[in-house]
């Protein structure tokens, strides 16, 4: 006979929904930070700058929303994101020209920073 699903099934479905949501969930944060961890070099080899920019206020929050939710550092986040914008921009790999490369001290850029304090 058709009628209504009792109330055992649809809490069960809702049960097994919530459960499949919360695996998705955390298989999507793993991705994440297997992606974050993979595509950048080790730190100790191409350490971070600091580097600042302007953002608008609505991708600031959703940046600090990604931060917590997935719970990655913004650092994290914003270089997995760069560095995958930059894979489609095929002049992001030519070199600068000398006379940029010497405006923007690129020697100093390139060196390691134990390096740097090996000769202090």
């Amino acid at each position: 006979m058709y009628g209504l699903p009792d109330s055992n099934d649809l809490h069960e479905n809702h049960v097994d929904n919530e459960q499949n949501d919360l695996h998705e969930e955390k298989e999507k944060r793993t991705i994440s930070k297997s992606l974050a961890q993979e595509e950048a070099p080790a730190e100790e080899e191409n350490p971070f700058i600091p580097f600042s920019t302007r953002i608008t206020t609505a991708t600031f929050i959703k940046l600090k929303q990604a931060e917590y939710w997935e719970r990655l550092t913004i650092t994290e986040i914003v270089e997995t994101a760069l560095q995958q914008y930059l894979q489609g921009i095929p002049t992001a790999t030519n070199p600068l020209p000398d006379k940029e490369q010497k405006r923007l001290n690129v020697r100093k850029l390139q060196t390691p920073r134990s390096s740097k304090k090996q000769k202090q």
